[in-house]
């Protein structure tokens, strides 16, 4: 979920990623407008016997836009996201875990 001055601005459904040993990245073609605050919350959600699915927050990005100027690229390590950053074993994500955002000054009217 995306929240720019705390209103939705991108909610996903389930975006899946991982469980492949050879990959390294993933990438999340999200398409939509940022401005001043933003929080990015991601969730692992999960499926029990009888099927019913629950979503627990994994991590949290919190940013501001005009803190970044003109950059294309954002990048945050493990460190730097909220919650990750006290997964000093490494239990929940992998030391080189970092989050990247590419950033475009377009909009497009699609």
């Amino acid at each position: 979920m995306i929240m720019c001055n705390r209103s939705v601005v991108f909610s996903s459904g389930i975006i899946n990623f991982g469980g492949c040993n050879h990959c390294n990245r993933e990438n999340f073609p999200v398409q939509t407008l940022v401005w001043g605050d933003v929080r990015m919350d991601f969730y692992v959600h999960k499926q029990d016997w009888m099927g019913r699915t629950t979503k627990k927050l994994l991590f949290f990005n919190v940013w501001n836009t005009n803190f970044y100027p003109g950059k294309t690229q954002l990048v945050f390590p493990k460190k730097k996201l909220d919650i990750l950053s006290k997964d000093r074993k490494h239990i929940t994500v992998d030391e080189d875990f970092e989050l990247t955002l590419h950033i475009s000054e377009n909009v497009s009217n699609n």
